[in-house]
């Protein structure tokens, strides 16, 4: 009778000492749970700060992309507005020599150093404007790279928002077996 009431007393020591155990793993497992939401609610709070930031350089981009077409815009007439004094020149340039012809040698002369002087000018004109039509080129690569790069980061931050979401659910799925472990015993 005596060994029987030791067998007893062993059995119920052992069995609350597993049901402590149990208890204190449960609670660690709570407070990491706590620690992985808060962790999952800030990496949230980034991926929509990146978000906005994203939105923001889009339409910066936008904005660009409008600008470089005013300036082509911009470009073209002034490619217009080169044929149409070159036309003058040569205008200019056949008169002057019907002036020849009829020997006004001075007034072709005279007619001759202004054409010169406005062919150098249109010639300046045409360098600037190809100077500003590389940098529209330069300008448009960079906003389809910049472009590129967003595409890439939302990407990303739509991955990682899968896998907060996941841990969200696992995290879950665990708290819920906790509790129902914590029921249980």
């Amino acid at each position: 009778m005596k060994a029987l009431l030791i067998l007893a007393t062993a059995t119920l020591g052992i069995g609350a000492t597993a049901q402590a155990q149990n208890a204190h793993r449960l609670m660690h497992d709570a407070h990491d749970i706590k620690h992985d939401r808060h962790d999952i609610h800030k990496d949230v709070k980034e991926i929509r700060g990146e978000k906005k930031d994203i939105a923001k350089d889009k339409a910066d981009l936008n904005k660009d992309r409008k600008d470089a077409t005013k300036d082509r815009t911009d470009l073209n007439k002034d490619n217009k507005d080169i044929a149409h004094d070159k036309a003058e020149i040569r205008q200019e340039r056949t008169e002057q020599n019907a002036d020849v012809k009829k020997g006004d040698y001075k007034d072709a002369w005279k007619e001759q150093k202004d054409i010169n002087a406005e062919r150098k000018d249109i010639n300046k004109d045409r360098a600037d404007r190809n100077a500003d039509f590389k940098d529209l080129k330069k300008d448009r690569k960079d906003i389809n790279s910049d472009k590129r790069d967003l595409g890439k980061d939302r990407q990303q931050l739509k991955h990682e928002r899968k896998d907060l979401q996941q841990d969200k659910k696992d995290l879950n799925k665990d708290k819920q077996q906790l509790i129902k472990d914590a029921s249980s015993n």
